[in-house]
């Protein structure tokens, strides 16, 4: 009998599924651990399990009524592709005796208002900002900072929440609806942050040491939705070298020395500044440009790694590869999208999918979820990758239909 990987919560852009297929891979079997495994349509092929609650307790008791920590079949590692369960996950890890991560360090780096506080204290940090707890407080900071200022929520991902905010009167209704929106928010706070000018990256790290630098692009304001990256990033190396040397001290500062890391930058006139530490894999199938670009499949070595497994992190050939995402050009919402089978035949697109869940949305695009479908280039340089990406994507389109054309057509 194969051991077992507990795999609590996914992500939802294409690793999530994918870390089931590499533990299978790996000669283990994965379950679904999930206070709603419906959630996950894609993943319905494989064992759930459902908990009362997202606590240690509650996966322990789950564990114990289901009978999955027993006979042959033992637990062998607990992980989480997804930014809301890897710090339950490591310390399910924890009490099992399997490997993991810090769970306080984990925990450090999902607290934005933290993290940032902890930068600012080891001198990795000169951003202003601010923990406000009213609308008020974010107008009066806003006002103080006398330019933008970023408005995110204390904890999140996806760039959920996240709004660029021009003026005090902006800050104050972004934190007010986030309050409303978000219903821990109250509690927590909202941070809000001078805005950093300047290029963004992100460096990929794991044990605490950088794999590489990826290029991001983003759309347009106020929101920070990514569409597009680029493995590796093109760039004089003294920038990227300064980029990595920042990513790899903020990761150390923070505490956070095992497993997968995925931290933010911002090439500001002044020089990097770490705009977020993520204390998991990255989002956005960057882990698939990585294993195109040099074959470090960072999803496999996180799931050894959590399973006590030998692993090693050598690039096996270099190269590069890109991603880019469809959004809507609109408000209006797409319905089906067309031009799929000319992408995935372009010249050098070796992936191309839809992203079901930005089918049907409407309104500003936001965040990740607005997304709706991507093409992933592979090529020489990065540079090359990039612009096959961008033209592949310019043969798929959206299709919005009205609600009284569907009437009509009933």
């Amino acid at each position: 009998m194969n051991p077992r990987i507990l795999l609590l919560e996914s992500n939802t852009t294409g690793t999530g599924l994918l870390f089931f297929k590499r533990s299978l891979a790996l000669g283990l079997e994965p379950v679904l651990i999930s206070d709603d495994p419906s959630r996950y349509p894609f993943l319905r092929n494989y064992v759930s399990l459902k908990i009362c609650d997202r606590s240690v307790r509650g996966v322990l008791d789950a564990l114990d009524r289901y009978n999955l920590d027993a006979g042959d079949q033992l637990i062998a590692g607990v992980w989480s592709s997804s930014d809301q369960g890897i710090e339950l996950a490591a310390r399910v890890a924890h009490e099992l005796g399997c490997s993991h991560a810090d769970p306080a360090a984990i925990a450090l780096c999902r607290d934005k208002y933290a993290a940032r506080h902890r930068l600012s204290a080891v001198g990795l940090s000169n951003i202003a900002y601010a923990l406000v707890r009213d609308a008020e407080a974010a107008a009066s900071f806003a006002a103080s900072v006398g330019g933008p200022v970023v408005v995110k929520p204390r904890s999140s991902t996806g760039s959920i929440g996240v709004k660029l905010c021009a003026t005090p009167i902006e800050a104050a209704n972004h934190t007010e609806a986030l309050f409303g929106d978000i219903g821990d928010s109250g509690q927590q706070g909202v941070l809000v942050e001078k805005f950093v000018s300047g290029p963004e990256y992100s460096v990929e790290i794991f044990d605490a040491v950088s794999i590489g630098v990826t290029r991001k692009l983003l759309g347009p304001p106020p929101a920070f939705v990514e569409v597009g990256h680029d493995f590796p990033s093109p760039g004089p190396r003294s920038v990227l070298a300064a980029i990595v040397e920042h990513a790899e001290r903020a990761i150390a500062a923070a505490g956070h020395l095992r497993g997968p890391a995925h931290v933010e930058v911002r090439l500001a006139a002044e020089g990097p500044i770490v705009i977020e530490i993520n204390p998991r894999l990255a989002g956005g199938l960057i882990p698939e440009l990585v294993r195109r670009a040099t074959g470090i499949d960072l999803i496999t070595t996180s799931i050894q790694f959590a399973c006590g497994m030998p692993y090693e992190l050598c690039s096996s050939h270099v190269s590069a590869a890109s991603i880019r995402f469809l959004c809507r050009s609109t408000p209006a919402a797409v319905h089906r999208l067309e031009g799929l089978p000319d992408a995935r035949l372009a010249a050098g697109i070796v992936d191309a999918g839809i992203l079901d869940r930005g089918l049907g949305r409407a309104g500003p695009i936001t965040d990740f979820r607005d997304r709706l479908a991507y093409v992933i280039a592979e090529a020489i340089a990065p540079d090359e990758a990039g612009s096959i990406a961008d033209h592949a994507l310019t043969l798929l389109h959206g299709v919005s239909t009205p609600h009284s054309m569907e009437a009509d057509n009933a």
